[in-house]
């Protein structure tokens, strides 16, 4: 329903490489590139023979192009469901083989298949994702599309503020991509869309401003084809600052109309245009209009535009004085039409909520896994890794609060003699114990994370220097009572504290950390050692640990 799909193949394909295919595969993909804007049903049955052959030989990347190209298929034939089906099977193939480009492909052709049931919130969803995705991983093609198709889902829902802000970025992002006639023909789009919306805003200038780039463009690219969205917006612009031009305009538009080979593609205008035909009382127009697009949307299952156009119709009837029994079978067809609206909103939010339960379960996957890189799997804390990012923000934050920070180095006292003598299992056990006692002691002050072999590391945020050392005491007294099984052990820490200067660094805080600990082994161990933060203070440090 959005226009611009078979443009998108191209220019998606020219973008992207096929290195995993085998030749065989890769040349069935470049075929059906070929014949992607010829007759829909050779593209299907093309299609559907890659498909078969990578069953065959076990290709699943083939199997993925294959199905993404069925769903372009269906969708040409209006087989809506089959196109959705295809798509979503795509996706999840390619998510396997790991093609994330063409993983943010399907989520934008998925938007497009939403977009032609009318269902402009799932269709916004899903471009969203494919814009956030796209952006996420450098893919500012995709981006780009993405962002376009989401503006024409918001000049469908008349959301004219927010198409002007996401076409100026869609702009940019093409601007970064090769100079062509493609990239200026997605601009052409993007130009007329703004132009629409500055109208509908009563922005003249803006309007003015939009439509004196799209004429530029035109220029620098005569062979760019200008598309029935453009003719009628060229209307409304006449009507409104030349109105001698727009009975020609109007001509040109039908001209344009009856020609046009794919008018579905252009439904959000041609409904825009129709209600200027009301409005302008063209009857004759409108019920030339009206006929040419019912007879195409009984063609295809998008009983949502078929009950906007039989609005039409009706009003149509009522305009022309119809008889009664006209009117009323008119009335029933719009009540038919209504409820194939609805099952068909209904089987859209089926396919929705199946998408975002396997969204759902990716994200839970994703999550468990970025748990996993961060945890330590012996004691459960938070690892050197999670330190790194999350200790840098607490230290960040500190330093633009300008707040106390702390930070503390423990280990366990002859930690080797515990191995040495009872065992590495028992000396596991015992890193597990202060592992437990430090997670006891977490709060909203204090973070703990095992740093490495035997030592961990605290950070303290938003504490005074005495509840600091209140903590390092508590730590250092929950390990008193011997446990059975276990050798009784102490701890040594250091505690370097301070409010972070700009210039400083948390692996400064670190190393002075590090010089009380050192004190603390010098002074007999199982204590705490406070030194305040000095800037600039490097030294080397070396430690005893016997």
């Amino acid at each position: 329903m959005l226009s611009g799909l078979y443009g998108e193949i191209q220019g998606i394909m020219s973008r992207e490489t096929m290195e995993r295919l085998s030749t065989s595969a890769r040349k069935a993909v470049e075929h059906l590139q070929e014949i992607a804007g010829g007759d829909a049903q050779e593209y299907l049955d093309a299609a559907i023979r890659l498909y078969n052959e990578s069953l065959r030989t076990k290709e699943e990347e083939a199997a993925a192009y294959a199905d993404f190209h069925t769903s372009i298929a269906c969708f040409y034939l209006c087989k809506w469901s089959e196109a959705l089906f295809h798509a979503n099977r795509s996706m999840e193939t390619f998510k396997k083989t790991g093609n994330e480009y063409r993983v943010c492909l399907c989520y934008n052709l998925m938007g497009i298949l939403f977009a032609t049931q009318g269902d402009m919130a799932l269709a916004v969803n899903m471009f969203s994702k494919a814009m956030g995705d796209a952006d996420a991983k450098g893919f500012p093609f995709i981006s780009a599309l993405a962002r376009a198709n989401y503006c024409e889902a918001c000049f469908a829902g008349k959301e004219y503020e927010t198409l002007i802000r996401i076409s100026k970025k869609a702009m940019d992002l093409f601007l970064k991509t090769e100079d062509n006639k493609e990239r200026a023909g997605n601009i052409a789009n993007l130009l007329t869309q703004q132009a629409g919306a500055y109208l509908a805003l009563k922005k003249d200038e803006e309007a003015k401003n939009a439509w004196k780039q799209l004429k530029a463009l035109h220029q620098e690219y005569p062979d760019i084809p200008k598309g029935l969205d453009e003719m009628i917006a060229r209307l409304f612009f006449d009507e409104k600052f030349d109105p001698e031009s727009a009975d020609k305009d109007r001509a040109e538009v039908i001209r344009c109309f009856d020609r046009a080979q794919n008018r579905n593609n252009y439904i959000i205008w041609i409904l825009e245009f129709m209600e200027n035909l009301r409005s302008t009382n063209q009857r004759d127009l409108l019920a030339h209009v009206i006929d040419v697009m019912e007879t195409d949307l009984s063609k295809t299952s998008y009983p949502h535009y078929q009950l906007i156009v039989s609005k039409y119709r009706l009003d149509l009837c009522f305009l022309e004085g119809r008889s009664r029994d006209e009117i009323f079978d008119e009335f029933y067809r719009r009540l038919y039409l209504a409820d194939q609206e609805q099952q068909q909103a209904n089987r859209n939010f089926h396919y929705y909520l199946e998408m975002q339960e396997q969204l759902d379960e990716e994200k839970q996957k994703a999550a468990k896994m970025r748990l996993a890189a961060r945890t330590d799997p012996l004691t459960g804390l938070a690892n050197r890794r999670s330190l790194e990012e999350e200790g840098q923000q607490h230290f960040l934050d500190m330093m633009e609060q300008k707040s106390l920070f702390g930070m503390e180095i423990l280990d366990i006292d002859h930690f080797k003699g515990i191995n040495d003598g009872y065992g590495h299992e028992a000396g596991d056990l015992c890193l597990k114990r202060l592992g437990k006692v430090l997670q006891n002691e977490a709060d909203s002050h204090c973070f703990p994370f095992r740093y490495g072999g035997d030592e961990f590391v605290v950070l303290y945020v938003g504490l005074t220097k005495e509840g600091m050392e209140a903590h390092a005491a508590s730590i250092r007294e929950a390990l008193q009572p011997q446990l059975e099984g276990l050798p009784l052990f102490t701890v040594s820490q250091g505690i370097c504290i301070g409010t972070p200067p700009v210039s400083a660094s948390m692996e400064e805080f670190l190393m002075q950390a590090d010089g009380g600990l050192y004190q603390s082994k010098e002074n007999g161990r199982d204590r705490v050692s406070i030194v305040s933060f000095r800037e600039h203070q490097y030294r080397a440090l070396v430690r005893q640990i016997h």
